[in-house]
């Protein structure tokens, strides 16, 4: 009954009496007629009960784990540079000159390749030295710790309470799987918001510097004169990545977030830090719930697992040309941007069952 209660208070049922029937209509649960795998979907995840006692910090990384890694994201480096390329591409296409007599006229064809070509390979060699880097002695497993910390939620399993990582066994390679299903299904996301807020500045700047030699040697006669005024002066024209574009694309995050957490009782999310562009300094976690006052502010409450079996607030404002994040973790305060993950359960191995 405790538990019924727990999940009435967190999904605010209103006053007693309540009945199941307020959250069967709410929670799609398997099997149908358990009240057990109700409340695993209506929640809450509680930190201090189904979170792992063990903190993500420190896992050492063997040179095989670190071949797998490496593999994953060298092949992930023309697909994302595709992206980049064609954000490059989208706003050379958008710009627009007004010339005497002949009025509003875009670059031509040419003049865009020109500068597409100019800057196709740094943007490449730039994400394979931010992405694919050298072995490091530690390599965190904050993916799989939110994955597989869900999976036994899910199924109602005790997590390990020990402080102490598992240095081998069953449960350290279920974590460690777990994590290499998280990038699976995340890593292109994360490693495309990493090219926006830290590569593409770069790149649009490169670019913007192209268009201006274009406008004389690809361009040239009245059009070439206005592009070259245009370009004079400024260190980008583009504007493309940053800080602006990826709080844009976490707002659509974050709407996929809230309707996650409406059906579900914890979601797995990511974070892209301002202060570094590796990989293997972002994080993932587990989101178990928000309040969102309508007004481009919002609570988000975080299971982090680099801290322990507690949780945290994140007060998150959107209202500016970046995200804004205020808590007590300076750390959490640098992130930029929040990834709703794909996230599908695994049945963990029947040897984890406690």
């Amino acid at each position: 009954m405790k538990q019924l209660n727990d999940a009435f208070q967190y999904r605010r049922f209103g006053l007693p009496p309540r009945s199941t029937l307020a959250l069967l209509g709410r929670f799609d649960h398997v099997p149908h007629n358990s009240v057990t795998a109700l409340l695993r979907k209506a929640g809450p995840f509680k930190a201090d009960r189904d979170a792992y006692g063990f903190t993500n910090k420190g896992w050492p990384i063997t040179e095989e784990d670190a071949r797998v890694l490496r593999e994953r994201y060298q092949g992930l480096v023309d697909k994302i540079s595709l992206i980049g390329v064609d954000a490059i591409r989208t706003a050379l296409s958008r710009l627009s000159f007004s010339i005497p007599i002949a009025g509003p006229v875009g670059l031509p064809a040419a003049a865009i390749s020109y500068v597409i070509n100019e800057v196709t390979g740094d943007l490449r060699n730039q994400l394979i030295d931010t992405l694919v880097i050298s072995t490091t002695s530690s390599y965190g497993r904050c993916g799989g710790m939110a994955f597989s910390a869900l999976d036994f939620f899910l199924i109602g399993w005790s997590v390990e309470s020990s402080d102490v990582q598992p240095a081998s066994g069953e449960l350290r390679q279920y974590i460690w799987h777990r994590l290499l299903d998280s990038l699976e299904k995340n890593a292109p996301t994360f490693f495309e918001w990493i090219m926006v807020l830290h590569i593409l500045p770069v790149i649009s700047r490169l670019a913007s510097g192209a268009l201006g030699a274009a406008a004389g040697s690809v361009i040239g006669g009245p059009l070439g004169a206005v592009v070259g005024a245009f370009v004079a002066g400024s260190g980008d024209v583009l504007g493309v990545g940053g800080p602006d574009d990826l709080l844009s694309k976490t707002r659509e995050h974050w709407t996929r977030l809230r309707t996650r957490l409406d059906h579900e009782a914890a979601w797995p999310i990511g974070f892209i830090y301002a202060g570094n562009a590796s990989p293997i300094d972002q994080h993932q976690i587990l989101a178990i719930g928000y309040d969102d006052q309508g007004d481009g502010t919002a609570r988000l409450i975080i299971w982090d697992n680099n801290d322990g079996r507690r949780q945290q607030s994140l007060n998150l404002d959107f209202r500016g040309d970046q995200l804004f994040i205020n808590s007590f973790n300076p750390k959490l305060n640098d992130v930029k941007g929040i990834i709703c993950e794909d996230y599908a359960f695994k049945m963990p191995p029947t040897s984890l069952h406690r």
